[in-house]
């Protein structure tokens, strides 16, 4: 991976594909684009993540053909539609003193840079959005009945956060599911009669679920 990512930061590659109506397209990449395209359609779900192997050997050998048309959406459609009130939202939640200070200090070694949070990292150091007060950051304790789910191989929510969230709920029940992903609900029908058994007010007696894995390939 990191051999792929080092030569991309040096050279940029060119690369054609097949698109959807059958012809030939060709798009740019560069290591900001490849670690985009990673970060927004490979680690969200373990069924998204299994390839991961195949495409950085495939990169590694000169083939970008599997990752280009991802690459192209990103250009065509994300790049160039950021939404005003959600970006805004995102730049006044802010980060913590503590949380910026590590981020500062992992991001140059990080495979994936700034871009599984895309670049909002770097625009909090560049704009002058009024930030939150600190009370926004600290969520108070609470009776709240509640059935909070965790996929141990979501790229997105990490389980260690999710575990800090938990204890606020005093009445709550966290459930971590072993090599379920973010999208967790549509992965078994096990999570779905969980999430059922909840609101139906049934006892749910435990707090982890194991998957079958997903083999990488």
């Amino acid at each position: 991976m990191l051999a792929v990512h080092g030569r991309l930061e040096k050279s940029p590659v060119i690369s054609t594909y097949v698109n959807r109506q059958g012809r030939i397209d060709t798009v740019g990449i560069s290591n900001f684009e490849l670690q985009s395209a990673i970060a927004t359609f490979y680690l969200k779900n373990p069924e998204d993540s299994e390839i991961v192997p195949r495409l950085y050997t495939q990169m590694y050998n000169g083939d970008f053909s599997q990752v280009a048309p991802n690459v192209m959406i990103l250009k065509k459609y994300i790049y160039s539609r950021i939404r005003p009130m959600p970006f805004s939202m995102d730049m006044q939640s802010g980060i913590s003193q503590d949380r910026k200070c590590v981020v500062k200090r992992q991001i140059d070694d990080a495979i994936l840079g700034s871009t599984i949070n895309f670049l909002q990292f770097k625009w909090m150091q560049t704009t002058n959005f009024r930030q939150l007060p600190k009370q926004f950051r600290k969520m108070k304790p609470n009776k709240v009945d509640a059935l909070l789910l965790s996929g141990t191989m979501d790229g997105r929510t990490y389980v260690s956060s999710a575990i800090e969230l938990a204890k606020k709920f005093k009445n709550g029940r966290h459930i971590i599911i072993e090599n379920a992903g973010h999208d967790l609900y549509m992965q078994s029908p096990l999570v779905s009669e969980t999430v059922l058994a909840f609101f139906k007010e049934k006892e749910i007696g435990i707090n982890r679920m194991k998957l079958e894995p997903i083999l990488f390939e």
